[in-house]
This record gives C-alpha cells, structure tokens and sequence, in this order.
C-alpha cells in the first residue's frame, strides 16, 4: 500500500455555527466511512455523496486538501532493533 501523500476531506458544519466542523460520513454494511480520500479516484467516489447530502439537509459541504503531514506518534506495532 502506498503511503499517504495528500488527503481529501468534505467537511460540513453549521450554518449558525461556522467553527462547530465535523466530517459527514455514510453508512454500508453496518458500518460507518468518513468522507475521507487519499487520492482522486477514492474522491471522485464520494463526490456524489456529499452531493447527496447537500440535496437532502440544505447544507454547504466544503471539500478540504492536505498535502504537509506531520507524524505525532505511533501507536504499538513492533519496535525496529
């Protein structure tokens, strides 16, 4: 798997509220899956589903791009000797 060089992310908050952020999410198979890619073609598959929930609450949904990862920790996994 090839390590994250950007990241896409829809981002929806409210309208009374602009810095109350989260990030939409749809449900499949009992599962939850944040509006959250890390390359265009995984982008391109959510883009209709933010647009979908654009039509169904009337909310603006803002698409965000990161490019300057900074790693903070790590968390278990095995150490290198």
């Amino acid at each position: 798997m090839p390590r994250f060089t950007e990241l896409w992310v829809f981002v929806a908050s409210e309208p009374d509220d602009p810095d109350d952020e989260g990030v939409p999410a749809f449900l499949s198979r009992n599962e939850w899956f944040p509006l959250i890619a890390a390359d265009r073609a995984r982008l391109d598959s959510l883009r209709p589903l933010a647009e979908s929930m654009v039509e169904k609450t009337g909310k603006q949904i803002r698409l965000m791009h990161a490019t300057n990862f900074e790693e903070v920790e790590v968390i278990g996994g095995q150490e290198s000797t």
